[in-house]
């Protein structure tokens, strides 16, 4: 394993990545680097031995609609979809589509070191 619940950051930046700031382009590009950083843990772990399992760890606590309103569902599902994201980066190795429109959607430009 190697960032333990790295999906903390998507709720409290501060305690999930140390981020200080309120700008929410800061706190992506710092999500970001971490993913850098877990992907080159898992790549020079299996440098080490191609025979290691790594794998990560998200802290999951579901978040149910207050009611069968619609807006509520729709709302319990954009939330879960934070918990997601984490693990659909680290398991698939890129960002989801709908991720991408919301960087669109608020101008958030990650600076992808190559």
């Amino acid at each position: 394993m190697t960032f333990n619940e790295n999906n903390v950051n998507a709720n409290s930046p501060y305690l999930g990545g140390g981020v200080t700031t309120d700008s929410v382009k800061v706190h992506m590009q710092s999500i970001h680097h971490m993913f850098v950083a877990i992907a080159k843990a898992v790549i020079f772990g299996h440098e080490i031995n191609n025979n290691f399992q790594i794998g990560c760890m998200i802290a999951y606590a579901p978040m149910y609609a207050y009611s069968c309103d619609p807006k509520d569902v729709i709302l319990s599902a954009e939330e879960m979809n934070k918990i997601y994201f984490f693990s659909g980066v680290m398991c698939r190795g890129f960002y989801p589509s709908y991720k991408m429109r919301e960087f669109e959607r608020k101008g958030i430009i990650i600076a992808k070191d190559k």
